[in-house]
């Protein structure tokens, strides 16, 4: 698509595009758009904007043209937005996601999001283990930090772990791991629903 002639028109066609930008960012990418039509004057006419830009860690709108006061509100955007959620607009920052995905997420965006994606791979794992009948363990430092909460205190054991040293260890097995799948899907069921929910329509 060809880039806006001119100034104005490019503003007009950033608003046209506002509905693509995360609903987290669109108040600071609207602030933005105020800010480029409160600047609009003869001699800017020949500047072009292009965007908006959704990369993995801000909202990005292009400037054409050296211009110092357009380029500082795009600045501005790009900056505001790498420290908002992009979910629901409350103060974020980047975080990488089990699914090595990355994203500015607020706590209450993050965790159950990758509470989800942990309990995902966690039972693979656990799944793999029995197919290759490798059987495998868990220590507690192992464990990732969001699922040490919703494992039972029943299925976690201690005792001596030769292979990993003379002290004790505090470990789960891939086997009450496993007896564990219907608890942790109804509670991946939960989180799905609530992501679900959260999300803009």
């Amino acid at each position: 698509m060809e880039s806006p002639p001119n100034f104005r028109a490019s503003i007009g066609v950033l608003a046209q595009r506002a509905g693509s930008v995360p609903a987290g960012w669109r108040r600071a990418y609207e602030d933005a758009l105020v800010g480029f039509s409160a600047v609009d004057c003869p001699r800017r006419h020949d500047v072009v904007l292009d965007g908006p830009f959704v990369d993995d860690i801000s909202l990005r709108v292009s400037v054409d043209r050296k211009d110092r006061v357009v380029r500082g509100i795009a600045r501005s955007l790009s900056t505001r937005t790498e420290q908002t959620c992009e979910k629901c607009g409350m103060t974020g920052r980047l975080r990488t996601l089990p699914t090595r995905t990355v994203a500015v997420l607020c706590p209450t965006c993050a965790a159950p999001r990758i509470l989800s994606a942990e309990l995902i791979r966690l039972l693979r794992d656990a799944d793999h283990a029995d197919r290759t009948l490798s059987p495998r363990i868990w220590t507690y430092d192992e464990m990732p930090f969001q699922m040490r909460p919703v494992i039972p205190r029943e299925a976690w054991r201690s005792g001596p772990l030769p292979e990993r040293g003379p002290s004790e260890a505090y470990f789960v097995s891939d086997g009450a791991l496993r007896r564990l799948k219907p608890r942790f899907g109804q509670l991946l069921e939960k989180l799905t629903a609530f992501i679900d929910a959260s999300e803009p329509a």
